[in-house]
């Protein structure tokens, strides 16, 4: 795996020098450097995956909204009875949803793993140009390139498919767009901030979060009203244009953040081991997200180590009497950010607002566009900065092979032939009525591919039925086979083994995973 990092190492270390020694370059060395990192950025992001790129719980729920879309054309989107602890009208955000219906079927079943890779490269493509456009330096605009490209939070967002990068594209749209318009108050610009801003409001709830918390403070910090104007309009005008379907989507939004008010302590628990029915609540999972003293202190540096280029920010703080309006404004963009990840991370109160390392993610942008102004401003500390730069890029490189190191295939279990062969015998079985599968990851892999009733839940509404098994088991799986007449169970003895929620004599075994009749 570390070979694996090394040859994209030295292939992004070839494109700076090649940047550098051409020196004063016309546009046709622009193109060609922006070509050399959208190739160098894409090797990184799918070489890894490529074995296991059929992969991804969250894949299959957006493939069945896509096809239940392309054949109705309506929205919202109400699915077959499939999640029995969910509603059948879907009141998750359908922007990405739509943009997936703009692709071929058979093209999108196919190739779904590319998607979010090619998302993820128009954000490359726009941080480029942008930062040209600002600086007219291309060394500049290859190292924030180089920074995005190499950057662990949005290198494991493209490892399966999902709207978390669609609703990245469209944050930073209106961010830039917002503070282009502060900038310059030039009214279409304003337009295009709303646009962008009310997309992003149909297309990922966390995102839009982002966008609640940011713009306001900005408003403080530079005692600005026009900040929180752009926010109140864009507010208004999504909820002119889409209505019932915009309150639907902040109820869902409502909804789950109430749920994971109550839940936080369990976020990332082991369903099983951490149950007060099965396993003990008060365990201390290895993936468990919250937990205390250094333990604590040490999971949240490791989910901080996703975003290992937040160091060379001490160079335009270092310099910040320097910057420009629009680069202070940037800056401003990226410390509040990090203020929400410190308060979902430190404070108990804040928590039920999202993993504060999912906010990194968002934030890749702004902190790969501040890098690489110090090669545009010519500071004194350019020494320093080249040794920092080195060093961080080392870092990086140790975080891409832990974050492959320590990547749990089962809650992003890959389409393998034992995988295959367990949907297909659920398939083709008439008996098989209606699933269970532990871990719950795999039910939206059955859902879809099988085509029959699981107990799942969590993508619209309907929260309350999902607690009772999520994030650990509250009940005792009898319950669940007759409340909801469970036919047949699924289970991941990699996971947990099945004598340890009281399963005996399975029906069928592929591999690690086993069939069990009830």
């Amino acid at each position: 795996m570390t070979t694996l990092y090394l040859w994209p190492l030295l292939a992004g270390v070839a494109l700076t020098m090649f940047v550098f020694f051409v020196g004063a370059m016309n546009v046709m060395w622009f193109v060609v450097a922006g070509i050399l990192l959208i190739l160098f950025a894409l090797a990184v992001r799918i070489v890894p995956i490529w074995k296991s790129r059929y992969a991804g719980c969250d894949a299959y729920y957006y493939l069945l909204c896509m096809e239940e879309f392309k054949e109705r054309k309506k929205l919202p989107i109400v699915l077959p009875k499939y999640f029995l602890l969910d509603i059948q009208e879907q009141c998750y955000p359908p922007v990405f949803i739509v943009f997936l219906s703009l692709f071929n079927k058979d093209f999108i079943k196919k190739y779904y793993w590319a998607i979010s890779p090619m998302i993820d490269m128009f954000i490359l493509v726009g941080l480029y140009a942008i930062t040209y456009a600002l600086t007219g330096n291309i060394l500049a605009s290859t190292i924030a390139g180089l920074v995005y490209a190499l950057t662990p939070a949005v290198i494991s967002e493209c490892s399966n498919l999902n709207s978390r990068l669609l609703g990245s594209l469209f944050l930073t749209a209106t961010m830039v767009s917002v503070l282009l318009f502060v900038n310059t108050c030039n009214y279409y610009l304003l337009l295009l901030s709303i646009l962008f801003g009310v997309i992003l409001l149909m297309t990922h709830k966390m995102s839009a979060q982002l966008l609640y918390f940011v713009l306001p403070l900005m408003s403080l910090v530079f005692w600005d009203y026009r900040y929180m104007v752009v926010v109140l309009l864009i507010f208004i005008f999504t909820l002119l244009v889409f209505g019932e379907m915009f309150i639907k989507v902040l109820k869902g939004q409502y909804d789950i953040l109430r749920f994971w008010n109550r839940n936080w302590k369990n976020l990332g628990a082991h369903q099983v081991n951490s149950s007060p029915i099965y396993g003990d609540e008060k365990r201390i999972d290895e993936n468990r997200v919250f937990k205390r003293g250094l333990k604590g202190l040490y999971r949240h540096a490791r989910s901080m180590g996703v975003s290992p280029f937040a160091v060379m920010l001490v160079f335009p703080l270092m310099n910040y009497s320097l910057l420009s309006m629009f680069d202070k404004q940037v800056f401003w963009w990226v410390v509040i950010s990090y203020a929400l990840v410190a308060l979902t991370l430190i404070i108990p109160n804040f928590r039920f607002y999202g993993e504060g390392y999912k906010y990194l993610r968002m934030t890749v942008f702004p902190v790969a566009y501040l890098a690489g102004l110090p090669i545009y401003y010519k500071w004194d500390v350019m020494p320093y900065f080249y040794i920092v730069l080195g060093f961080v890029v080392l870092l990086d490189i140790v975080a891409l092979v832990l974050m492959h190191r320590w990547r749990v295939d089962w809650s992003n279990p890959p389409l393998d032939d034992n995988l295959s062969k367990i949907l297909e015998f659920i398939k083709g079985n008439e008996k098989v009525k209606v699933i269970l599968s532990v871990p719950t990851h795999l039910m939206d892999t059955i859902a879809y591919h099988c085509r029959k009733q699981v107990i799942w839940g969590t993508h619209s509404d309907n929260f309350d039925e999902v607690e009772p098994l999520f994030p650990v088991y509250r009940k005792p799986l009898e319950y669940f086979v007759k409340k909801y007449g469970i036919s047949h169970i699924v289970v991941d003895d990699k996971y947990v083994k099945p004598e340890a929620i009281g399963l005996a004599g399975e029906i069928y075994r592929s591999g690690r995973y086993r069939i069990y009749e009830t």
